[in-house]
């Protein structure tokens, strides 16, 4: 067998047999590793709602690949799967157990390990601001808009959270139409008078992905 050996309690010489109940040691496999974690009722429900298939296993085969961020924030440098979502909600947290699988090669993560799954979650019509838009302030998070009189006006929204993104989905705050400032804000105060020099939305996204 492949792995890595765990202790050995057991000095040369020592006598074993049979009824030992402690085992000489342990081989942990390391080739392939699993990630457990749990998925909450919500995000279940609307996965069978929302996800092609006749069988939750067909469901489960169409998912994408899960990343995984480990302990010191680095991102791994291999894709996994989503292999089985237990059926049963723990009635305790709400949430079901999962289990992806990830290629192991080089022996970089050991049993025990700890680790967040990533699942990418597409986003069909929504509203993004740049993150270097916006400010935090007091835990909330603000964006600066030049109304029709062209005065700023600091507005509280609520995003998606997005650390390692250049952007955030904007779930309450702005609607379509609305003009975000987009440099200067945390200097700005309501009342301001903007100067308008209005940049397309898609030259926007280009300077920044």
């Amino acid at each position: 067998m492949d792995g890595v050996i765990g202790s050995i309690p057991y000095r040369l010489g020592s006598l074993v047999n049979s009824n030992t109940a402690e085992p000489l040691t342990t081989v942990y496999s390391i080739g392939n590793i699993f990630a457990y974690f749990a998925i909450n009722e919500k995000l279940l429900l609307s996965f069978n709602k929302e996800t092609a298939g006749k069988t939750f296993a067909e469901k489960l085969r169409t998912l994408p690949a899960v990343s995984l961020i480990l302990s010191d924030g680095s991102l791994y440098n291999k894709t996994g799967t989503i292999q089985t979502v237990n059926g049963m909600i723990n009635t305790e947290t709400g949430a079901a157990n999962a289990r992806a699988s990830f290629p192991n090669p080089d022996g970089l993560i050991r049993s025990g390990s700890s680790a967040t799954v990533r699942i990418p979650n597409e986003v069909k019509e929504a509203i993004i601001v740049p993150q270097s838009a916006t400010f935090e302030l007091q835990d909330k998070r603000f964006v600066v808009t030049a109304g029709a009189d062209n005065k700023a006006k600091t507005i509280a929204i609520t995003v998606v959270p997005n650390e390692t993104g250049q952007f955030f989905v904007v779930e309450k705050g702005l609607k379509a139409g609305d003009k975000v400032v987009l440099e200067g804000v945390a200097t700005l105060k309501d009342g301001s008078p903007i100067k308008v020099n209005v940049v397309n939305a898609n030259t926007v996204y280009a300077e920044l992905k």
